[in-house]
């Protein structure tokens, strides 16, 4: 069987493929469709503003000042020294008010990260927001001194499903301590209001409550 020359395969190719397109569809340009890739989110899927909020000092400079100190990385922690003049005032509820506002209409990339595949915003992304929120505020009514994490999450209650994209203002502040190692921390989610202005009760789309458990290192109380 003869061979046919790979020069004269690609004359035959470019004739067929010139002839069966009709010729008002080679006249219009071809299309290119872009793609693009989302900005890498360097955070634990907590918002950055919350982040740079409850940790002081990164993981990372924290490691690299101690091999600078020379301190053996291997060897076991020692045991935390309770500082002598510890700050016990009573506080108030609202010592500890802290808010962040996401500003989900007007970043476009940090929306991404807090849509799902219909378009709606994830009540799960919010509530890590609130979880990291909510440690803030432990943290601002208990000090640095003591180890706090987070018990539970409970009356959760919705009151206007969120359909349209919009900034939102998370708030919270202490709303009872047992005066041993509880804090329940009373959380809410509503549309950020205006500058200057105060949240109305109509856009308030969710609140709920955490509850918050603190830990001496020394007293293991």
């Amino acid at each position: 069987m003869a061979q046919i020359p790979r020069t004269a395969l690609r004359r035959l190719t470019e004739c067929t493929c010139r002839y069966s397109t009709p010729r008002f569809l080679r006249a219009l340009p071809t299309a290119r469709r872009t793609f693009h890739s989302s900005n890498p989110q360097r955070t634990d899927g907590v918002f950055r503003e919350l982040t740079e909020q409850r940790v002081r000092t990164p993981w990372i400079e924290a490691f690299r000042k101690q091999q600078q100190e020379g301190k053996d990385l291997t060897e076991a922690s020692q045991k935390y020294q309770v500082p002598k003049e510890r700050d016990l005032k009573p506080k108030r509820m609202q010592d500890s008010y802290s808010s962040v506002i996401l500003p989900l209409a007007q970043d476009p990339w940090l929306l991404d990260t807090y849509l799902n595949s219909s378009g709606h915003i994830r009540l799960g992304t919010i509530f890590m927001d609130l979880d990291a929120l909510s440690g803030i505020i432990a943290y601002k009514h208990t000090g640095d001194g003591v180890t706090t994490v987070t018990a539970s999450c409970d009356r959760i209650v919705i009151n206007h499903p969120l359909h349209e994209i919009c900034d939102l203002e998370l708030s919270g502040k202490v709303t009872y301590a047992s005066g041993r190692s509880s804090l329940e921390i009373s959380m809410q989610v509503a549309k950020a209001p205006k500058e200057g202005e105060e949240v109305k009760k109509e856009d308030v789309l969710l609140h709920c409550t955490f509850t918050m458990v603190s830990l001496d290192p020394s007293t293991k109380k």
